[in-house]
């Protein structure tokens, strides 16, 4: 027996197939969506961190400018010079002196608080902060540049004006 497909039939499957055709789309809309959406999250994520670390740099700098208060060191050396990779803070607490050290170190800007004279630090021992590649710093009359390359690859230099001098960087 032959059976004959009549219009009834096909008009009970054309909503299936009107919401399977939807649903597909519903789909697709969705998975595009959220590619742009990690795609934006991510970027964001970047940006801050650039803004982070390059702020947290500059502020560092500007609140300790003054004459003796820092300097530019290698982190093993601790001996002021015109380049290098640490930034050395100087303050007495109770009559002795700490430095702060910030850093690159593994992948990452740290920042290191222990008193002058310790040497028995490493550049491990210090709090990790966010990730960086690499990071130097100079010193010329009045300005410092800080040459970052970020975890991205990307590489930003900043050009600081002292207030004090060159001699803050001494």
């Amino acid at each position: 027996m032959k059976t004959k497909i009549t219009r009834t039939d096909f008009s009970k499957l054309a909503p299936l197939f009107l919401f399977t055709v939807f649903a597909v789309f519903v789909a697709v809309i969705l998975l595009g969506g959220a590619k742009v959406y990690r795609a934006q999250v991510n970027r964001d994520r970047a940006d801050y961190d650039h803004r982070t670390i390059s702020q947290y740099l500059v502020t560092r700098i500007h609140q300790n400018d003054a004459e003796g208060a820092w300097f530019v060191t290698d982190f093993d050396l601790l001996q002021p010079s015109d380049s290098g990779n640490t930034l050395c803070f100087s303050e007495i607490i109770e009559g002795r002196e700490y430095y702060t050290r910030v850093y690159c170190h593994d992948g990452y800007l740290y920042e290191l608080f222990a008193e002058a004279d310790a040497t028995y630090f490493t550049p491990a021992d210090g709090q990790a902060i966010l990730p960086l590649e690499a990071l130097s710093f100079s010193c010329s009359e009045k300005t410092v540049t800080l040459d970052i390359t970020f975890e991205d690859g990307t590489e930003q230099t900043v050009y600081l004006a002292l207030r004090s001098g060159r001699e803050a960087a001494q």
